[in-house]
């Protein structure tokens, strides 16, 4: 699962409205007192080939539907084995 979060890459800058249906989120705690010290990174649904992913709903990038449908179906393996 770790492999395929690593593997998301940024195919594009949201612009416009979607990313309304959450896909899934994962909540990052750091070992540090920094601003960063907890992170949450969301995937939300865009359209039929991108998904919406932001960090702390900053930073918004498009990244390939597929890999992120490769990720929830890990998720949803992960419950159901």
């Amino acid at each position: 699962m770790l492999s395929a979060i690593n593997g998301l890459t940024a195919t594009g800058d949201s612009s416009g409205s979607g990313g309304e249906t959450k896909l899934v989120s994962f909540t990052f705690h750091r070992n540090t007192e920094d601003q960063f010290a907890q992170l949450t990174l969301t995937l939300s649904a865009w359209d039929t080939g991108s998904c919406l992913a932001s960090f702390t709903g900053e930073g918004n990038r498009l990244v390939d539907r597929s890999a992120v449908t490769d990720l929830t179906e890990q998720i949803q393996a992960l419950f159901t084995a």
